[in-house]
């Protein structure tokens, strides 16, 4: 399945609109911040969204709508930030899921992908935090805080790298947190990457078995 692209100029004018600034360049490469949370842009790049698209593993007991079978679903509203997420449809309690996501088309390489979660965690035990990761080519490269506190909001992890498009559609993402009261309402990823050729078609030859 595959998600919206747009270019990084595009996605970097769309954060100015909604209260983002930018707090250094470096060349084509923007440094923005907003809220606490910052976020680097190559300017040369694509951008597109990714979304939950499976359940890999599911450690959170509850869900809203109760008794929901599947979470990806509950998290993958198409929501993105600033909006606040829909609170209505969310998992809670437990200790942790793994979901797949989406893909995108014509990816050469990626160099970025900053995942954005819109929840909150218990006061208890006091110091709890939601965590995330991400695996990709072949490994977890690492749980870091969302920096999400105790009333609805949005917290992102970032991670730079460089990956194939093959990895990207292989990746799998991590929500965790050490309260027994995590709320997780909306989860996606925004991929900084190369845009390549498209795949070769082939084309079909008719030979005639006729003299």
């Amino acid at each position: 399945m595959f998600s919206r692209s747009m270019s990084c100029k595009e996605y970097f004018v769309s954060l100015l609109a909604v209260g983002w600034r930018e707090v250094s360049r470096s060349g084509p490469v923007v440094v923005l911040s907003c809220k606490n949370q910052r976020i680097t842009i190559d300017l040369r790049n694509d951008v597109g969204f990714i979304d939950p698209a499976s359940d890999v593993y599911l450690g959170y007991l509850y869900t809203t709508p109760w008794g929901h079978a599947t979470h990806y679903d509950l998290l993958a509203d198409m929501i993105r930030q600033p909006t606040a997420g829909d609170i209505s449809r969310n998992i809670y309690g437990g200790t942790y899921d793994v979901f797949g996501f989406t893909t995108l088309p014509d990816v050469l390489s990626v160099s970025n992908i900053t995942l954005w979660c819109y929840g909150t965690h218990a006061p208890f035990p006091p110091g709890g935090a939601l965590f995330g990761d991400l695996y990709i080519a072949g490994g977890w490269l690492g749980a870091a805080d969302w920096g999400i506190g105790t009333s609805d909001a949005w917290g992102s992890i970032s991670y730079n790298g460089a990956w194939s498009a093959a990895n990207l559609a292989a990746l799998n993402v991590k929500v965790d947190g050490s309260g027994v009261d995590n709320h997780i309402y909306s989860l996606y990823g925004v991929v900084s990457y190369t845009a390549g050729p498209p795949p070769p078609t082939t084309k079909s030859r008719i030979i005639s078995c006729f003299r």
